[in-house]
């Protein structure tokens, strides 16, 4: 009897070993088929790849101009083959128009390519989180390198070796614009008429909070290397701003804290010219 009880138990447990090793080879299975990639090549339409990606894929786009217009309104990894002109270009079709990259998602990737030309290069909007832009080039742009909507609440935005010069601004935040946890880290933002500029609403006060700016440089921006109305717990580490270069705006500055409207605190800049 004793014989039968154990081999009944023994096979109840292979059994039971076996489906745990089918659940862990379909979970395997199912978290490598969520990473796909997706090659786009110039003449494709970017956003029709986006919208047939699933979350957590790539998008590798190939050298080249793209004419076009993109959304990313899911998470994922939009990657280019580099941020000089003969790398991977969005560019306008329409000089001075439009938005060449909107993020309207957390946990989006956007690296290694340039954006020119447009309205605004790069546009984020409402509440998301983590959101990572490196090597990325928004330049030449006839409003605005990056915007920051109005009613935009992030969390976590890195900047890492970007380039925003060359337009009106480098970054704009609007005035109900909320950002906790900015990260700018060896990036350009030069040749603007204001570097960043950051802005507060007056009846609802939001926040710039948890920022480091650091190894980044502000070089003959016409009015302001940066302008802010919010600003607490911040560190501007080893920044270079240099050269205002506008002879009839009254109030020019290198660096602008105007804090309005809302208290702050814990802001410090060091090692700095």
């Amino acid at each position: 009897m004793s014989s039968d009880v154990g081999e009944k138990a023994r096979a109840v447990f292979l059994a039971a070993l076996m489906v745990l090793s089918v659940v862990a080879m379909s979970t395997a299975f199912a978290g490598s088929a969520a990473a796909a990639t997706t090659t786009v090549s110039p003449g494709d339409s970017i956003q029709s790849a986006i919208d047939n990606a699933d979350p957590g894929d790539t998008i590798e786009l190939e050298a080249g101009t793209y004419n076009q217009q993109t959304t990313v309104n899911k998470s994922l990894t939009l990657v280019g083959a580099g941020n000089s002109a003969s790398g991977t270009v969005l560019q306008a079709s329409s000089s001075g128009s439009g938005n060449g990259i909107t993020v309207n998602a957390s946990d989006v990737t956007v690296r290694d390519l340039r954006i020119t030309d447009y309205g605004n290069g790069i546009r984020l909007k409402n509440t998301h989180s983590n959101i990572v832009f490196e090597s990325v080039d928004s330049v030449g742009n006839s409003n605005r390198g990056m915007e920051v909507r109005n009613s935009a609440d992030l969390d976590d935005l890195e900047l890492n070796n970007v380039n925003f010069s060359n337009n009106v601004d480098g970054i704009r935040g609007a005035t109900t614009s909320s950002i906790d946890g900015l990260t700018i880290t060896e990036s350009k933002f030069n040749y603007n008429t204001k570097g960043i500029e950051i802005y507060q609403d007056e009846s609802s006060p939001v926040q710039l909070n948890d920022v480091t700016i650091s190894d980044t440089e502000f070089i003959d921006n016409a009015q302001k290397g940066i302008y802010t109305e919010k600003l607490s717990n911040a560190t501007l580490d080893n920044i270079t701003v240099d050269g205002i270069t506008s002879d009839t705006y009254v109030v020019n500055n290198g660096i602008d804290i105007n804090l309005k409207y809302d208290s702050y605190e814990n802001i410090t800049i060091r090692d700095s010219t």
